[in-house]
């Protein structure tokens, strides 16, 4: 499993949801949706990654979330 779609599966289905409805690259997500930035960037340390992981992994991201790809958010 990639690290993104790792990301994306801790996402609770109201975040992830948030993140899909957005639909915008995560480039830009600071400026349109920093609600939905910031819960990113709270799992993300969680995980123990820091923030810039956010743009390391934005490019794959914004393509799993635009292709609505199937995201088992369930254990």
């Amino acid at each position: 499993m990639s690290l993104a779609t790792e990301v994306l599966r801790i996402l609770t289905t109201e975040e992830l949801a948030s993140l899909e409805n957005a639909r915008i690259c995560p480039e830009t997500l600071s400026r349109s949706c920093p609600q939905t930035q910031r819960l990113i960037q709270l799992r993300l340390v969680e995980m123990n990654f820091n923030t810039l992981t956010l743009s390391c992994l934005g490019h794959e991201i914004h393509n799993l979330t635009r292709n609505c790809q199937n995201i088992d958010v369930t254990d």
